[in-house]
């Protein structure tokens, strides 16, 4: 059974290993540091207790 949700983010050309932005609280969640027109990787990752369960596939969004 699931526990929560961990949302990870990469912004393509800056970081190069995934960023945890923390986790969703509901069915959304706001994500704040990035700046207009910036590439950014999500990847939605459930857990646990017994730990991760397998992402989810990788969306592109561009910042508006």
């Amino acid at each position: 059974r699931m526990t929560g949700t961990r949302l990870l983010t990469k912004r393509q050309g800056i970081d190069a290993d995934w960023v945890n932005a923390g986790t969703v609280d509901g069915l959304e969640k706001t994500l704040e540091g990035f700046t207009a027109g910036q590439v950014v990787e999500v990847q939605a990752v459930p857990y646990n207790e017994a730990g991760d369960g397998p992402g989810s596939p990788v969306r592109t969004a561009t910042v508006l």
